[in-house]
């Protein structure tokens, strides 16, 4: 109710009340004995003051309130059409767009407002679900980014202080077929995982389908997202931050018979040129033998392109390695020079979610930082952390995790680039 809705109530209770006192109560008028005629009285004198200025109140009231009426319809008809040629002009665009653009771009605009959709759909379940407001507590809780990076190593050397701005973080994360028609909570939960990361260059394997790149891109909005020329299943993808590290030159495309071609870009960091490779190489699926030939075949090519590179940039061959260090089909990083960062990892820690990985296939970490000479120089001894989904999760079953985020742990390096 407006306050001069308020005002012309005041003023007719007024009115009505001088009306009531003086029929009931007070005597507003008497007969003069001489000619007969109708005196106010003193009450009289005060009622019809206070009624007329009740009159002349609501008077105004009613002038100002209607008035008041007919700006508020104006604008209310003026956001009505305005809405309408909105809507109109929308659909003009959308019309044209459909005529014009690409089925790729189509899919591209439908699947924003999937992302849309579903950043709605999360927020409200968010209010509902205890259980998924507690996973993402979780998150921020434990992987505390570049913070509980320094806070690590610190630990690792206690003598040193460390510069928030020289230190850069390297990831590396298989999401385990991760793809659109995953459900909007798992979507949301890997979201918030590369978020807390706050890495500057993050490795993702197992992109099941192209459509999770473009929500990647909306969702992920600080990084540029780097994949191959084919795409199809299990696509690798480099996601680089914009604002702290800059692209060099064009995307390298690698030639060679890969299982899944490797993501190679070179970087700028503080002024000093990387060359960064994201793999991720061919498992044992089909055969342990099998396995060891393919990805002994994908390293000889990889290593074709190295050798073939006009400049020697430090060198970063960062991801899902597929198998142990101690492997022989590694070999060749070993002759090459420099180190594998995981050679840091305690032995007790996996960077598998399964603990049945080793007992059934052997395999403890295959996840790797393979930096060469010139790299290994901007390493942080004993830097290597992995997080955990089982730790980080308690709560949840090796199953659960699986199903809601990845069979893998996520791995970060830290490089001190001054």
């Amino acid at each position: 109710m407006s306050i001069l809705s308020v005002l012309k109530y005041i003023a007719f209770t007024i009115t009505a009340l001088v009306a009531f006192l003086g029929n009931w109560i007070f005597e507003f008028t008497v007969t003069s004995n001489i000619e007969g005629e109708k005196e106010l009285t003193e009450a009289g004198k005060i009622g019809f003051v206070i009624a007329g200025i009740g009159f002349v109140l609501t008077l105004v009231l009613n002038f100002f309130e209607d008035r008041q009426k007919a700006q508020e319809d104006k604008e209310k008809a003026q956001k009505e059409k305005d809405l309408i040629l909105s809507l109109e002009w929308i659909t003009q665009v959308l019309l044209e767009v459909k005529k014009n653009t690409s089925k790729e771009i189509q899919n591209s605009i439908r699947e924003k407002m999937d992302t849309l959709s579903m950043e709605s759909s999360i927020s409200s379940v968010l209010k509902t679900n205890p259980r998924l407001a507690k996973i993402f507590g979780n998150i921020s809780e434990n992987i505390r980014g570049k913070d509980g990076i320094i806070e690590f190593i610190e630990q690792q050397h206690p003598n040193r202080k460390f510069n928030d701005k020289n230190i850069y973080i390297l990831a590396s994360f298989s999401l385990r077929h991760f793809r659109v028609s995953d459900e909007p909570e798992k979507l949301e939960i890997i979201k918030r995982i590369l978020e807390a990361f706050e890495a500057d260059i993050i490795a993702l394997h197992e992109i099941d389908d192209i459509e999770i790149i473009n929500l990647i891109r909306i969702n992920l909005r600080d990084y540029e997202v780097l994949g191959t020329k084919k795409f199809g299943r299990m696509i690798p993808l480099l996601l680089i931050k914009k604002s702290r590290v800059q692209l060099y030159g064009l995307q390298h495309h690698i030639k060679g018979n890969f299982t899944r071609i490797p993501v190679i870009q070179t970087v700028i960091m503080e002024d000093k040129k990387f060359d960064i490779v994201n793999v991720h190489l061919k498992s044992n699926f089909g055969g342990s033998e099998e396995g060891i030939a393919r990805r002994t075949l994908e390293i000889d090519e990889l290593f074709k392109w190295i050798e073939s590179r006009r400049t020697k940039d430090p060198l970063v061959v960062f991801g899902n390695f597929n198998t142990n260090l101690n492997s022989p089909e590694l070999k060749k990083f070993i002759e090459n020079g420099g180190l594998f960062a995981t050679e840091d990892i305690p032995d007790d820690v996996s960077t598998f979610v399964r603990k049945t990985m080793m007992e059934e296939y052997g395999l403890r970490r295959t996840t790797h930082f393979y930096l060469d000479d010139e790299a290994s120089t901007y390493y942080i001894p004993r830097s290597a952390l992995v997080y955990e989904l089982a730790k980080i999760f308690p709560y949840m079953t090796e199953n659960q995790i699986v199903d809601k985020i990845s069979d893998h742990n996520p791995v970060l390096i830290p490089l001190e680039i001054k």
